[in-house]
Protein backbone atom coordinates (compact mmCIF):
# COMPACT_ATOMS: atom_id res chain seq x y z
CA UNK A 1 0.00 0.00 0.00
CA UNK A 2 2.79 2.38 0.87
CA UNK A 3 4.46 1.77 -2.48
CA UNK A 4 1.19 2.28 -4.36
CA UNK A 5 0.45 5.47 -2.43
CA UNK A 6 3.92 6.86 -3.16
CA UNK A 7 3.54 6.07 -6.85
CA UNK A 8 0.18 7.87 -6.95
CA UNK A 9 1.70 10.95 -5.33
CA UNK A 10 4.54 10.96 -7.90
CA UNK A 11 2.09 10.81 -10.79
CA UNK A 12 0.08 13.71 -9.34
CA UNK A 13 3.23 15.83 -8.96
CA UNK A 14 4.20 15.18 -12.59
CA UNK A 15 0.72 16.11 -13.80
CA UNK A 16 0.71 19.36 -11.82
CA UNK A 17 4.14 20.25 -13.22
CA UNK A 18 3.02 19.54 -16.78
CA UNK A 19 -0.10 21.71 -16.40
CA UNK A 20 1.97 24.56 -14.94
CA UNK A 21 4.52 24.31 -17.74
CA UNK A 22 1.80 24.43 -20.37
CA UNK A 23 0.29 27.50 -18.74
CA UNK A 24 3.64 29.28 -18.94
CA UNK A 25 3.50 28.98 -22.72
CA UNK A 26 1.36 32.14 -22.80
CA UNK A 27 -0.93 30.90 -25.54
CA UNK A 28 1.83 30.22 -28.06
CA UNK A 29 1.14 26.50 -27.99
CA UNK A 30 -1.85 25.07 -29.77
CA UNK A 31 -4.91 24.18 -27.71
CA UNK A 32 -5.72 20.51 -27.28
CA UNK A 33 -7.02 19.10 -30.53
CA UNK A 34 -5.68 22.01 -32.59
CA UNK A 35 -2.69 22.04 -34.91
CA UNK A 36 0.30 24.10 -33.84
CA UNK A 37 0.51 27.35 -35.89
CA UNK A 38 2.81 27.14 -38.88
CA UNK A 39 5.94 29.27 -38.79
CA UNK A 40 5.66 32.39 -40.93
CA UNK A 41 8.64 33.32 -43.12
CA UNK A 42 8.94 36.90 -44.36
CA UNK A 43 11.21 38.28 -47.07
CA UNK A 44 12.27 41.92 -46.73
CA UNK A 45 13.63 43.37 -49.98
CA UNK A 46 16.20 46.11 -49.40
CA UNK A 47 19.01 47.28 -51.71
CA UNK A 48 22.63 46.56 -52.50
CA UNK A 49 24.70 45.65 -49.46
CA UNK A 50 26.33 49.09 -49.16
CA UNK A 51 23.00 50.92 -49.01
CA UNK A 52 21.02 52.24 -46.07
CA UNK A 53 17.95 50.19 -47.10
CA UNK A 54 20.03 47.07 -46.47
CA UNK A 55 21.26 48.24 -43.06
CA UNK A 56 17.80 49.28 -41.87
CA UNK A 57 16.15 46.22 -43.43
CA UNK A 58 18.53 43.97 -41.55
CA UNK A 59 17.51 45.61 -38.28
CA UNK A 60 13.80 45.27 -39.10
CA UNK A 61 14.25 41.58 -39.94
CA UNK A 62 16.19 40.95 -36.74
CA UNK A 63 13.60 42.73 -34.59
CA UNK A 64 10.68 40.88 -36.17
CA UNK A 65 12.37 37.51 -35.66
CA UNK A 66 13.19 38.30 -32.01
CA UNK A 67 9.94 39.97 -30.99
CA UNK A 68 7.05 38.53 -32.98
CA UNK A 69 6.36 34.90 -32.06
CA UNK A 70 6.44 32.24 -34.76
CA UNK A 71 7.75 34.65 -37.43
CA UNK A 72 11.17 34.59 -39.08
CA UNK A 73 12.18 37.50 -41.30
CA UNK A 74 15.13 37.75 -43.66
CA UNK A 75 16.56 40.88 -45.29
CA UNK A 76 17.48 40.26 -48.91
CA UNK A 77 19.91 42.12 -51.21
CA UNK A 78 18.25 43.58 -54.32
CA UNK A 79 18.95 46.23 -56.95
CA UNK A 80 16.74 48.66 -55.01
CA UNK A 81 13.33 50.28 -55.19
CA UNK A 82 12.35 49.51 -58.79
CA UNK A 83 13.14 45.82 -58.44
CA UNK A 84 11.45 45.76 -55.03
CA UNK A 85 8.18 47.03 -56.50
CA UNK A 86 8.25 44.30 -59.12
CA UNK A 87 9.01 41.67 -56.48
CA UNK A 88 5.84 42.76 -54.67
CA UNK A 89 3.90 42.65 -57.95
CA UNK A 90 5.06 39.07 -58.55
CA UNK A 91 4.44 38.07 -54.90
CA UNK A 92 8.11 37.18 -54.53
CA UNK A 93 8.55 39.30 -51.41
CA UNK A 94 6.43 40.44 -48.48
CA UNK A 95 7.95 43.71 -47.32
CA UNK A 96 10.07 46.14 -49.35
CA UNK A 97 11.90 49.44 -49.04
CA UNK A 98 11.18 52.09 -51.68
CA UNK A 99 11.86 55.79 -52.16
CA UNK A 100 8.70 57.86 -52.40
CA UNK A 101 9.09 58.69 -56.09
CA UNK A 102 9.55 55.04 -57.03
CA UNK A 103 6.52 54.02 -54.98
CA UNK A 104 4.42 56.76 -56.57
CA UNK A 105 5.35 55.64 -60.08
CA UNK A 106 4.78 51.97 -59.23
CA UNK A 107 1.24 52.38 -57.89
CA UNK A 108 0.30 54.66 -60.79
CA UNK A 109 2.01 52.71 -63.59
CA UNK A 110 4.18 55.69 -64.56
CA UNK A 111 7.74 56.17 -65.73
CA UNK A 112 9.75 52.99 -65.39
CA UNK A 113 6.55 51.05 -64.61
CA UNK A 114 4.58 51.87 -67.78
CA UNK A 115 4.99 48.31 -69.03
CA UNK A 116 4.03 46.86 -65.62
CA UNK A 117 0.80 48.74 -65.19
CA UNK A 118 -0.38 49.83 -61.74
CA UNK A 119 1.10 47.75 -58.91
CA UNK A 120 -0.86 47.34 -55.67
CA UNK A 121 1.41 48.28 -52.78
CA UNK A 122 0.52 49.51 -49.30
CA UNK A 123 2.55 51.44 -46.74
CA UNK A 124 3.71 50.50 -43.28
CA UNK A 125 5.61 53.70 -42.52
CA UNK A 126 7.74 56.45 -44.03
CA UNK A 127 11.08 56.18 -42.26
CA UNK A 128 13.71 58.78 -43.19
CA UNK A 129 14.98 61.15 -45.87
CA UNK A 130 17.04 59.63 -48.69
CA UNK A 131 19.21 62.34 -50.28
CA UNK A 132 20.77 61.66 -53.68
CA UNK A 133 24.44 62.25 -53.01
CA UNK A 134 26.75 62.99 -55.95
CA UNK A 135 30.31 62.13 -54.96
CA UNK A 136 33.70 62.55 -56.57
CA UNK A 137 37.29 62.52 -55.35
CA UNK A 138 39.08 65.85 -54.75
CA UNK A 139 41.85 64.76 -57.13
CA UNK A 140 39.43 64.77 -60.11
CA UNK A 141 39.10 68.58 -59.79
CA UNK A 142 35.36 68.21 -60.60
CA UNK A 143 33.40 70.87 -58.71
CA UNK A 144 29.91 70.77 -60.23
CA UNK A 145 27.41 68.34 -61.70
CA UNK A 146 27.69 70.09 -65.07
CA UNK A 147 31.39 69.18 -65.10
CA UNK A 148 30.46 65.49 -65.20
CA UNK A 149 30.09 65.84 -68.97
CA UNK A 150 32.44 63.39 -70.67
CA UNK A 151 33.32 61.71 -67.36
CA UNK A 152 32.76 58.11 -66.32
CA UNK A 153 29.97 58.15 -63.73
CA UNK A 154 28.20 55.40 -61.80
CA UNK A 155 24.45 56.06 -61.74
CA UNK A 156 23.59 52.98 -59.68
CA UNK A 157 22.60 49.41 -60.37
CA UNK A 158 20.21 48.68 -63.25
CA UNK A 159 16.65 48.63 -61.95
CA UNK A 160 17.49 50.92 -59.04
CA UNK A 161 15.71 54.11 -58.05
CA UNK A 162 19.18 55.70 -57.83
CA UNK A 163 19.56 55.37 -61.61
CA UNK A 164 16.13 56.93 -62.21
CA UNK A 165 16.84 59.87 -59.93
CA UNK A 166 20.36 60.37 -61.29
CA UNK A 167 18.91 60.88 -64.76
CA UNK A 168 16.45 63.47 -63.37
CA UNK A 169 19.27 65.42 -61.71
CA UNK A 170 21.50 65.27 -64.78
CA UNK A 171 18.66 66.50 -67.01
CA UNK A 172 17.98 69.42 -64.66
CA UNK A 173 21.62 70.43 -65.13
CA UNK A 174 21.36 70.25 -68.95
CA UNK A 175 22.92 66.80 -69.33
CA UNK A 176 21.66 63.46 -70.64
CA UNK A 177 23.03 59.96 -70.15
CA UNK A 178 24.63 60.33 -73.58
CA UNK A 179 26.76 63.17 -72.18
CA UNK A 180 28.49 60.91 -69.65
CA UNK A 181 30.18 57.52 -69.74
CA UNK A 182 27.58 55.52 -67.86
CA UNK A 183 28.67 52.95 -65.29
CA UNK A 184 25.99 50.79 -63.61
CA UNK A 185 27.68 49.21 -60.62
CA UNK A 186 26.35 48.73 -57.11
CA UNK A 187 27.10 51.33 -54.45
CA UNK A 188 29.82 49.22 -52.84
CA UNK A 189 31.52 48.63 -56.19
CA UNK A 190 31.22 52.31 -57.12
CA UNK A 191 32.98 53.29 -53.91
CA UNK A 192 35.87 50.97 -54.70
CA UNK A 193 36.07 52.20 -58.29
CA UNK A 194 36.25 55.84 -57.21
CA UNK A 195 39.18 55.01 -54.98
CA UNK A 196 41.08 53.14 -57.68
CA UNK A 197 40.28 55.80 -60.30
CA UNK A 198 38.29 53.65 -62.75
CA UNK A 199 35.29 56.00 -62.43
CA UNK A 200 35.25 59.74 -61.84
CA UNK A 201 32.07 60.13 -59.78
CA UNK A 202 29.03 58.27 -58.50
CA UNK A 203 25.41 58.83 -57.49
CA UNK A 204 24.28 57.33 -54.18
CA UNK A 205 20.66 57.43 -52.97
CA UNK A 206 20.79 56.78 -49.25
CA UNK A 207 20.43 58.19 -45.79
CA UNK A 208 23.46 60.23 -44.79
CA UNK A 209 26.05 59.33 -43.74
CA UNK A 210 26.13 56.30 -46.03
CA UNK A 211 28.51 53.46 -45.15
CA UNK A 212 29.95 53.14 -48.67
CA UNK A 213 30.69 56.89 -48.92
CA UNK A 214 32.07 56.98 -45.38
CA UNK A 215 34.47 54.19 -46.29
CA UNK A 216 35.82 56.20 -49.23
CA UNK A 217 36.01 59.43 -47.22
CA UNK A 218 38.02 57.70 -44.50
CA UNK A 219 40.71 56.82 -47.04
CA UNK A 220 40.86 59.89 -49.29
CA UNK A 221 39.28 63.34 -49.52
CA UNK A 222 35.93 63.41 -51.31
CA UNK A 223 33.79 66.22 -52.73
CA UNK A 224 29.98 66.30 -52.65
CA UNK A 225 28.59 68.01 -55.75
CA UNK A 226 25.61 70.28 -55.01
CA UNK A 227 22.37 70.55 -56.98
CA UNK A 228 22.41 74.11 -58.34
CA UNK A 229 19.48 76.45 -57.49
CA UNK A 230 18.24 76.69 -61.10
CA UNK A 231 18.32 72.90 -61.42
CA UNK A 232 16.46 72.56 -58.12
CA UNK A 233 13.69 74.79 -59.50
CA UNK A 234 13.34 72.47 -62.53
CA UNK A 235 13.18 69.40 -60.28
CA UNK A 236 10.58 71.03 -58.01
CA UNK A 237 8.40 71.70 -61.05
CA UNK A 238 8.69 68.30 -62.71
CA UNK A 239 9.17 65.87 -59.80
CA UNK A 240 6.80 66.76 -56.94
CA UNK A 241 7.89 63.75 -54.84
CA UNK A 242 11.45 65.08 -54.61
CA UNK A 243 12.43 67.88 -52.27
CA UNK A 244 15.56 69.77 -51.26
CA UNK A 245 17.62 68.73 -48.26
CA UNK A 246 20.87 70.22 -47.05
CA UNK A 247 23.63 67.92 -45.88
CA UNK A 248 25.48 69.72 -43.14
CA UNK A 249 29.23 70.27 -43.09
CA UNK A 250 30.95 67.40 -41.34
CA UNK A 251 28.53 64.71 -42.46
CA UNK A 252 31.63 63.02 -43.94
CA UNK A 253 35.30 63.52 -43.04
CA UNK A 254 36.77 66.70 -44.61
CA UNK A 255 33.44 67.82 -46.10
CA UNK A 256 33.58 71.30 -44.65
CA UNK A 257 30.55 73.04 -46.16
CA UNK A 258 26.81 72.46 -46.49
CA UNK A 259 25.64 70.79 -49.70
CA UNK A 260 22.14 70.92 -51.24
CA UNK A 261 20.73 67.63 -52.56
CA UNK A 262 17.38 66.32 -53.74
CA UNK A 263 15.69 63.72 -51.58
CA UNK A 264 12.51 61.90 -50.78
CA UNK A 265 11.30 59.68 -47.99
CA UNK A 266 12.30 56.04 -47.68
CA UNK A 267 9.06 54.11 -47.25
CA UNK A 268 8.62 50.69 -45.70
CA UNK A 269 5.99 49.07 -47.91
CA UNK A 270 4.29 45.70 -48.12
CA UNK A 271 1.93 43.51 -50.10
CA UNK A 272 -1.74 44.40 -49.52
CA UNK A 273 -2.57 40.76 -48.81
CA UNK A 274 -0.31 40.49 -45.77
CA UNK A 275 -2.05 39.43 -42.57
CA UNK A 276 -3.55 42.46 -40.79
CA UNK A 277 -2.53 41.36 -37.30
CA UNK A 278 1.03 40.69 -38.40
CA UNK A 279 1.43 44.14 -40.00
CA UNK A 280 -0.17 45.72 -36.92
CA UNK A 281 2.39 43.98 -34.69
CA UNK A 282 5.29 45.03 -36.93
CA UNK A 283 4.15 48.67 -36.91
CA UNK A 284 3.66 48.62 -33.15
CA UNK A 285 7.08 47.05 -32.65
CA UNK A 286 8.86 49.77 -34.63
CA UNK A 287 7.37 52.51 -32.49
CA UNK A 288 7.34 50.81 -29.09
CA UNK A 289 10.93 49.67 -29.55
CA UNK A 290 12.06 52.83 -31.32
CA UNK A 291 15.23 53.15 -29.24
CA UNK A 292 16.51 49.89 -30.68
CA UNK A 293 15.20 50.51 -34.19
CA UNK A 294 16.92 53.87 -34.68
CA UNK A 295 20.32 52.34 -33.92
CA UNK A 296 20.20 50.92 -37.46
CA UNK A 297 21.14 54.28 -38.99
CA UNK A 298 21.66 57.91 -37.94
CA UNK A 299 18.96 59.11 -40.35
CA UNK A 300 16.32 57.32 -38.30
CA UNK A 301 17.22 59.17 -35.12
CA UNK A 302 16.28 62.47 -36.77
CA UNK A 303 13.47 61.45 -39.10
CA UNK A 304 11.56 58.51 -37.62
CA UNK A 305 8.66 60.26 -35.93
CA UNK A 306 4.89 59.62 -35.97
CA UNK A 307 4.41 62.76 -38.06
CA UNK A 308 6.88 61.63 -40.72
CA UNK A 309 5.70 58.03 -40.64
CA UNK A 310 2.20 58.99 -41.79
CA UNK A 311 3.24 61.91 -44.03
CA UNK A 312 3.30 60.04 -47.34
CA UNK A 313 -0.25 58.66 -47.41
CA UNK A 314 -0.92 60.79 -50.49
CA UNK A 315 1.27 58.34 -52.44
CA UNK A 316 -0.53 55.11 -51.54
CA UNK A 317 -2.77 53.93 -48.66
CA UNK A 318 -1.56 52.35 -45.45
CA UNK A 319 -1.94 48.63 -44.97
CA UNK A 320 -5.02 48.05 -42.74
CA UNK A 321 -2.78 46.67 -39.98
CA UNK A 322 -0.59 49.79 -39.93
CA UNK A 323 -3.65 52.04 -40.15
CA UNK A 324 -5.20 50.29 -37.15
CA UNK A 325 -2.15 51.10 -35.05
CA UNK A 326 -2.01 54.73 -36.20
CA UNK A 327 -5.69 55.24 -35.39
CA UNK A 328 -5.28 53.69 -31.95
CA UNK A 329 -2.45 56.10 -31.19
CA UNK A 330 -4.23 59.10 -32.70
CA UNK A 331 -1.60 59.66 -35.39
CA UNK A 332 -4.34 59.67 -38.04
CA UNK A 333 -8.07 60.21 -37.75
Amino acid sequence: MKKGYARLISILVILVFAVTLAACGGGEKAKEGEKAPEKVFLNISTSTSGGTFYAVGGKVADMITKNIPNVQATAEVTAGGVENARLIKNKETNIAFMPGDTLYNAVNGLGEFKSDGKIEITQIAALYETPLQVVTMERTKIKSIKELKGKKVSIGAPGSSTAIRAEIVLKAHGLTLDDIKVDTTTSGEAATQMLDGTIDAAFFASGAPMAAIMDVASKEKIVLLPVEPDAMAVIDKNSPDLFKVTLKAGVYPNVDKDVDCVANMAILSCRPDMDETLVYNITKMLFEQKDEFITAHKSLAKSFTPENAVSQVRITPFHPGALKYYKEKGYVK
